[in-house]
């Protein structure tokens, strides 16, 4: 298996394919790197693809203890040095937009392109409380089945039970240090600090990360171009596919131009 020790502690699970510029996809929460299935080929066929298991998730290290978002920005970047790599595009869906968002901030010559999919540069309290009182009363299953109802609204059949079974695949404790990792970020007094150009895309009908949220990384973020998934919910990668990953393509290649 292709694994690589970041740290002490942390090693991640990683998956490449293709050629070219290397693009690095990060996962969101409740996932793990196969929510990308959809991106792989189409994106291969012009890029160095690199999806990687966050630790806490999938096949990477599981944290014991409490970490914090801004960790798995360092994670990362340590993580790209060990491919020898100096600089990449990159796409986050959700929480791994977050992710990405600390790495252009804190490593701004390491991003070239920026994808912020369904995300978000802060997270409410109650939000993070809020979800920790469904983990305790509920076992994965009923989150996987919850999920996909709430995350995925034009998705295939086939699509919606990948993501039901990505999601029963997480352990709970696991998905409980993953939540109280969140609780406090906030970074948007940050986000003018982005120098990558920056594509948000924000599904319509997302209940999960609102409408006001994508404003804010619209408004505060220089330069971004900013666009709106038609009857998309959360998850847009795997609601629409072939919407969004035209809409990575052709933005990727217009910064690839520059």
């Amino acid at each position: 298996m292709p694994e690589a020790q970041v740290s002490d502690d942390v090693t991640l699970y990683y998956e490449e394919e293709g050629e070219g510029f290397p693009l690095l996809l990060i996962h969101g929460l409740l996932s793990d790197l196969t929510s990308w299935r959809y991106q792989i080929d189409p994106f291969a066929k012009h890029y160095r693809v690199i999806t990687v298991d966050l630790k806490g998730f999938g096949k990477s290290t599981k944290p014991s203890e409490e970490y914090q978002v801004h960790s798995h920005a360092n994670d990362l970047n340590a993580f790209l040095h060990h491919l020898n790599i100096s600089q990449t595009h990159v796409c986050g869906l959700s929480m791994g937009g977050m992710v990405a968002e600390v790495l252009a901030i804190k490593y701004p010559k390491l991003v070239k392109g920026l994808i912020l999919a369904d995300s978000a540069a802060m997270i409410a309290d109650h939000a993070v409380s809020d979800r920790l009182t469904l983990t305790a009363d509920h076992d994965m299953n009923w989150f996987a089945n919850w999920g996909v109802k709430k995350i995925l609204r034009l998705a295939s059949d086939e699509a919606k039970n990948h993501v039901r079974e990505m999601i029963r695949r997480v352990d709970r404790t696991d998905y409980r240090l993953a939540l109280i990792s969140t609780a406090g970020f906030n970074i948007a007094n940050e986000l003018k600090k982005i120098q990558s150009p920056t594509l948000i895309i924000q599904g319509e009908k997302d209940e999960t990360v609102p409408m006001w949220h994508a404003e804010q990384l619209k408004n505060w973020i220089p330069g971004n171009k900013f666009i709106i998934m038609k009857g998309a919910s959360h998850m847009t990668p795997v609601d629409n596919p072939d919407e969004f990953n035209k809409l990575v393509l052709n933005f990727l290649a217009e910064v690839d131009k520059t």
